[in-house]
């Protein structure tokens, strides 16, 4: 709890966790409010899940041959600001962008959770790190998309959740690249 180091991976964790279950919640609401029917809207959230999980598994094979995983945030974190910024700018590619997020998330995920093994120290420290993470991690990723719907109750329009999500991707890159070095914790 005293560490920088933990909370860099607690936040970057939490807030890929945060876009991850708002997209999944609020995601079919947003591409039908751009004119996809609803039957389309369920698929591509499908697609959004499955693409996640290969993504995951194509990182995972990137981030074994790496010590410093900073390079593979910013990636991560770019294909979740050009999918949300494409569901603004171009609602026409929905398709395209829930694919994007999609990948995202599912690297984002692996990322988080591999943060934890490697930034420990110890067996003890892994532990202690992933109780933190997670706890933490989840409960922002609770409040997420029960503040996105608010948001657009209160406004009655997507756009000021996407820019919110913009927002929280910002903020994971910067705690990916602080929780992506190769160091550990004391």
């Amino acid at each position: 709890w005293r560490h920088p180091l933990a909370w860099q991976v607690t936040l970057y964790f939490g807030l890929q966790s945060t876009l991850f279950y708002t997209l999944l919640t609020w995601l079919p609401a947003i591409q039908t409010s751009h004119g996809i029917d609803e039957a389309s809207a369920g698929m591509w959230l499908g697609l959004f899940q499955a693409v996640g999980v290969v993504a995951s598994l194509i990182v995972g094979q990137v981030m074994q041959r790496t010590r410093d995983q900073r390079g593979v945030s910013a990636v991560v974190v770019g294909f979740m600001l050009v999918a949300v910024s494409g569901m603004m700018l171009l609602p026409g590619l929905m398709p395209v962008w829930a694919l994007c997020a999609g990948i995202s998330t599912g690297c984002s995920l692996l990322l988080g959770l591999t943060f934890i093994s490697l930034r420990a120290g110890s067996s003890q420290q892994v532990g202690r790190l992933s109780g933190m993470v997670q706890s933490i991690g989840y409960l922002l990723a609770a409040v997420g998309p029960v503040l996105a719907g608010g948001l657009y109750q209160a406004v009655g329009s997507w756009t000021p959740v996407l820019w919110c999500m913009i927002a929280v991707a910002a903020l994971q890159g910067i705690f990916g690249h602080f929780a992506g070095r190769s160091v550990q914790l004391p």
